[in-house]
């Protein structure tokens, strides 16, 4: 009988094989499929959810593997992994700054003690 502990063995298996041998995705979703119905049919309901949150991330390896800085212009739907979506977030700016910020960089507002501390917080 197969247990939680086979199938994440042999995800992980899956993942080292499609390190080295780029498989597609045609073939995991058909290895996630297989390994889910198998599971299903001895025990009657579904894998344990971090199995198939592991599956879901091999099937998706091909978005999530893409480092490209452009990705969020470059793709139509793009998947951000944890790492680029913190990048991602560190590089937004409030919309507050662009109103006070002219096109040409300037900051036309009145000058006041507090104006350039908070200018500083805000791009760092």
């Amino acid at each position: 009988m197969i247990t939680n502990q086979d199938l994440h063995n042999e995800v992980t298996f899956e993942f080292t094989r499609f390190k080295n041998m780029r498989t597609n995705r045609q073939h995991r979703m058909k290895f996630a499929e297989r390994l889910t119905e198998k599971y299903f049919i001895q025990h009657g309901n579904m894998p344990a959810t971090h199995v198939l949150d592991r599956m879901a991330t091999l099937i998706l390896q091909d978005e999530l593997a893409d480092n490209d800085r452009m990705k969020m212009r470059n793709t139509e739907y793009p998947l951000l992994s944890d790492t680029q979506e913190l990048y991602r977030k560190k590089d937004e700016r409030s919309l507050k700054a662009a109103q006070d910020v002219a096109t040409d960089g300037v900051d036309y507002r009145i000058r006041t003690r507090d104006s350039d501390r908070r200018m500083r917080e805000v791009f760092g």
